[in-house]
């Protein structure tokens, strides 16, 4: 049987996960909403919601320690 050395999660690797999670419950919430909703569609708020989770997710990535 293989062992293998798994290292204990750093509390940077935790608060990552949880930003990732909320960011993809958010999306989904988002998209709920839209269709609860039923804007017009030359709002166009689906396209500015993306843009705000792409945003957001990569400023998070970018600050985040990929050196642990």
């Amino acid at each position: 049987m293989a062992t293998e050395n798994f290292s204990e999660p750093t509390p940077a690797t935790l608060k990552g996960d949880l930003w990732l999670g909320l960011t993809f419950i958010s999306v989904i919430l988002q998209n709920q909403a839209l269709l609860i909703a039923r804007v017009p569609s030359n709002i166009r708020p689906r396209s500015l919601f993306l843009l705000f989770n792409i945003t957001h997710s990569f400023l998070f990535l970018s600050s985040y320690d990929h050196s642990q």
